[in-house]
């Protein structure tokens, strides 16, 4: 298994390549980006955005794989007023290109079903695609979890499809899915303040009743 830590500054273009990464093969991004061969920058300097934006208003934590960065997520603390990132005006437009309209459309339906009230916002869960399937999501979850729990609030997340087993299994419930243009389908997440904990209770109790006493 690999080691959870806080990513540090330095690290920000690697936090980014992973999740840029983990986007490239969704129908989202082909939407976003529908020139293959721009595909993988414009979704990394998109992403940098929200990375550098929780460096400074959230958390960035990473798991070591053995082959570098494996996993990472990307925590906002909007249990606090904090301004938005700089996705309007020159940036979003140097990063995008002509896909620029396409990005604020997307950001803007994801806006619109977030919640008003104080809350954590997990903005990206991403496991590079060649470190997939050794539970590092999990552990990375189980981690930003428990971290939450220390302060009383709601947390809430957009996840694909392929995400919702693993948030559901921490805890969270699936709101009312919504659908970009291009067919890809999306779907807001929402975790009670704690529930993290109980799910991972529960889950440890029914580990321990599958196995046989000493």
């Amino acid at each position: 298994m690999s080691r959870i830590r806080a990513a540090r500054w330095a690290e920000h273009a690697a936090v980014t390549a992973v999740i840029a990464d983990a986007l490239l093969p969704s129908a989202l991004v082909e939407w976003l980006v529908p020139e293959a061969t721009q595909r993988g920058r414009v979704v990394a300097d998109v992403a940098a955005i929200w990375v550098e934006h929780a460096f400074v208003h959230g958390e960035v934590y990473l798991a070591d794989g053995t082959e570098g960065v494996a996993a990472v997520v990307v925590r906002l603390h909007r249990y606090r007023a904090i301004p938005p990132p700089e996705m309007d005006g020159g940036r979003v437009v140097d990063a995008a290109d002509e896909h620029a309209a396409h990005v604020a459309l997307v950001d803007a339906l994801i806006l619109s079903h977030r919640p008003t009230e104080p809350h954590h916002h997990v903005v990206c869960l991403a496991v590079r695609p060649s470190a997939q399937g050794v539970e590092w999501g999990r552990a990375l979850l189980d981690h930003v979890c428990r971290r939450m729990d220390s302060v009383e609030a709601p947390s809430w997340t957009v996840v694909l499809p392929g995400g919702r087993d693993l948030f559901a299994s921490a805890g969270y419930t699936a709101g009312r899915q919504f659908t970009v243009p291009g067919g890809q389908t999306l779907c807001p997440m929402r975790a009670a303040s704690g529930a993290g904990g109980d799910a991972r209770s529960a889950a440890e109790t029914a580990g321990n009743r599958g196995r046989m006493s000493p």
